[in-house]
């Protein structure tokens, strides 16, 4: 794998995310034994899913134009030109379709199976909490812009 591919990928942003559900999963450790291939499929998922905003913000950021050549401070693979948007695409849909493998054995490890109600109703869950984040975000959006508009006399 190219080296400029780590650099978009800011590793460092992950043990950010990585500490809440290790927190998370010590307070359930207290009332239920771990298994380790839950916890390692917990632990990548989370990494992916922290991974696929960084990779879309800086692919994001260059077709919006806020990454130029002129830009201080942190440097980006696209904005140095060492990945070409197409190789950033085809690495974001590498990393979900990881992140949907990961979820998918997550669930089978926890559950035992994918085929069964619990596993078939954390699937959902998982979807629609996705999408109800979406939405939420849009409304919060027209909301901020409403309030920001300034008012006509």
């Amino acid at each position: 794998m190219n080296v400029s591919y780590y650099y978009s990928m800011r590793l460092r942003t992950i043990p950010l995310s990585l500490a809440g559900v290790v927190m998370g999963t010590f307070i359930a450790a207290t009332h239920q034994p771990l298994v380790a291939g839950t916890m390692v499929l917990l632990l990548t998922t989370t990494a992916l899913l922290q991974i696929i905003p960084n990779l879309s913000n800086e692919l994001g950021n260059t077709l919006q134009g806020p990454d130029t050549a002129d830009r201080q401070g942190i440097r980006y693979s696209l904005q140095d030109g060492d990945m070409i948007i197409a190789q950033m695409k085809r690495l974001i849909a590498i990393i979900v379709c990881c992140c949907a493998l990961s979820r998918l054995g997550m669930i089978a490890c926890s559950c035992g199976t994918l085929f069964g109600v619990e596993p078939l109703l954390l699937l959902l869950l998982g979807m629609g909490f996705r999408n109800a984040k979406i939405r939420l975000f849009f409304k919060l959006m027209k909301v901020c812009c409403r309030i920001c508009q300034p008012k006509q006399l």
